[in-house]
C-alpha cells in the first residue's frame, strides 16, 4: 500500500514538471478572476452571516411567543378544570 502511494506520489510530480507554465497574462487574468470570485464569496457570506443574526432573533422572538401562548393554555385549562370541579360535585 505505501509502495503504491509513493510510485503515485512520484507519477504526480512528474506530471507537474510536465505541465508548461501559464503566460504571465493568463495567470494575472486568473488572479483578477480569483480576487472577483473572493469578493463574491465574500460578499454571499456576509450575506449569508446577516440573514443568520436575523433568522436567530426571529427564533428568539417565536420561542417568547411559544412560552407566553403555553402559559396561557396552561391558564385556560386550569380555569376549565376549576369551573368544570363544582358542577361534577353537585346532585342533578
Amino acid at each position: 500500500m505505501v509502495e503504491t502511494l509513493k510510485a503515485e506520489n512520484a507519477r504526480l510530480q512528474a506530471a507537474l514538471k510536465n505541465v508548461p507554465a501559464a503566460p504571465a497574462t493568463q495567470t494575472a487574468q486568473g488572479d483578477v478572476r480569483l480576487k472577483q470570485q473572493y469578493e463574491n464569496i465574500k460578499k454571499e457570506f456576509q450575506a449569508l452571516r446577516a440573514q443568520s443574526a436575523e433568522a436567530l432573533a426571529s427564533l428568539k422572538v417565536l420561542e417568547e411567543e411559544n412560552e407566553e401562548l403555553t402559559q396561557e393554555l396552561d391558564q385556560l385549562r386550569n380555569q376549565l378544570k376549576n369551573a368544570a370541579a363544582p358542577k361534577a360535585g353537585q346532585a342533578p
